[in-house]
């Protein structure tokens, strides 16, 4: 995780930010150039989708948005680390 961080922030990304109740954390932050191409690409994803579903029927719309919606949030099992 450390290796990912360290590249995003050399990128001007994220930025790490000391956690002011403990100084051995840090917080990762979005720089605005992070922002900038986090709201990029949702609105690229926002659009496809639409694409993709926008002559569903609305019934058939809720119903999907549920669907994927629980499929999202379901809780999953945590992988044992390796040892």
């Amino acid at each position: 995780m450390t290796g990912l961080v360290d590249r995003a922030e050399k990128r001007g990304v994220v930025a790490r930010v000391r956690d002011q109740r403990d100084r051995r954390a840090a917080r990762i932050e979005l720089t605005e150039q992070g922002r900038e191409i986090a709201y990029a690409a949702h609105r690229k994803v926002t659009e496809h989708v639409e694409r993709l579903i926008g002559d569903i029927d609305p019934g058939d719309r809720e119903r999907l948005e549920h669907l994927v919606t629980g499929i999202i949030t379901a809780p999953r099992p945590v992988p044992a680390a390796r040892a």
